[in-house]
């Protein structure tokens, strides 16, 4: 199994839930072990979080980064993520992707395998669109998300769009992330 630097973006203020998503219990877990979890059963190793304000949430196995820069959305935790790593990729999940399983992240990792030679990200997609936080990024990107998030282009979507990248088909329900209350019910 190739070596891959793993990472779960976990800042934010949870502003649309009202309160603080990554302390949601599914299963007896909150969300961020649930995807520490997945991770390890993948890499087999435990993942590094990346957010502000993690203290007594995060497994003890798994180290914890601060974002790059707060305040910026997900790309300031996804510049963190690839200046730490020490891996040619990085694979880089959300926090609150509770139907996302290690069954998913092989995909990703399969294709860094066999077919990553000339690609610089590649993501899981339900509808034709990446998504960017279930992803492979190739280390190498970290200037171009350096220069994106200077010139506050801050969606993730449409940096990667401007790289070469490659897009693995999953159903819409892997992908589906918690932002509001109301996305609670049928998970």
């Amino acid at each position: 199994m190739q070596k891959i630097s793993s990472y779960i973006i976990a800042g934010g203020r949870s502003c649309r839930m009202g309160f603080d998503k990554r302390t949601i219990l599914m299963e007896g877990e909150t969300l961020i072990e649930r995807m520490c979890n997945v991770i390890k059963r993948c890499t087999n190793e435990f993942p590094t979080v990346v957010g502000d304000n993690l203290s007594g949430l995060t497994p003890k196995k798994c180290r914890v980064i601060s974002d790059y820069q707060f305040n910026k959305g997900p790309i300031g935790g996804l510049i963190s993520a690839l200046k730490d790593g020490v891996s040619e990729w990085a694979l880089v999940t959300a926090v609150d992707m509770p139907n996302l399983k290690s069954g998913n992240l092989q995909l990703l990792y399969d294709s860094v395998c066999n077919y990553s030679d000339d690609l610089e990200v590649i993501t899981l997609s339900s509808d034709g669109r990446p998504e960017p936080l279930a992803a492979m990024y190739r280390k190498s990107t970290v200037d171009f998300w350096k220069r994106q998030l200077s010139e506050d282009r801050l969606s993730l979507r449409d940096g990667i769009r401007l790289l070469k990248w490659r897009m693995i088909k999953v159903d819409a329900d892997v992908l589906r992330n918690i932002n509001r209350s109301e996305d609670l019910i049928d998970i």
